[in-house]
């Protein structure tokens, strides 16, 4: 599943941006930024249980 899919169902998403380049431990990372978030809560929620599996949004 890509970022924007992801994050979709939370808000209007701006952009994407996933590095070229990977962390100190080689690990992918990306960066979603959004227009409007339906549900702050909700989101913030769900960025807590997506920790484990790397995937950074800002």
């Amino acid at each position: 599943m890509d970022l924007w899919t992801l994050y979709a169902k939370h808000g209007r998403v701006g952009e994407v941006y996933i590095p070229l380049k990977r962390d100190k431990r080689g690990n992918r990372f990306g960066f979603v930024k959004f227009k409007e978030v339906k549900d702050v809560e909700a989101l913030s929620k769900r960025l807590a249980d997506l920790w484990p599996i790397k995937l950074k949004a800002m």
